[in-house]
């Protein structure tokens, strides 16, 4: 059995999964962000893997016998190489 479980409490990538009909459980990463990467493709790569796997070594051991893929993902908005960051309110989202 296949068991699928997203590395994210995002509310939007939830929705995704929901919409696409798949069933999953969702449990989160907590771990720092460390980031040793420069371009925001890579950052986003780096960034996913960690938390896929700080999540995967929680399912080790209960997955023995069984399938499990950890969805791990980020989102960085950039302009070109330049990293916009989060917006601080609404006025610099604009």
């Amino acid at each position: 059995m296949t068991k699928f479980v997203l590395a994210s409490g995002s509310p939007r990538r939830k929705e995704l999964l929901e919409q696409m009909g798949i069933c999953f459980e969702i449990s989160p990463a907590h771990g720092d962000e460390i980031i040793t990467k420069e371009l925001p493709a890579e950052i986003v790569e780096e960034l996913s893997c960690a938390k896929a796997s700080e999540v995967a070594e929680r399912y080790v051991q209960q997955s023995i016998n069984d399938t499990t893929v950890i969805i791990g993902a980020d989102t960085i908005v950039a302009h070109g190489a330049e990293i916009m960051g989060k917006p601080a309110d609404q006025d610099d989202a604009v």
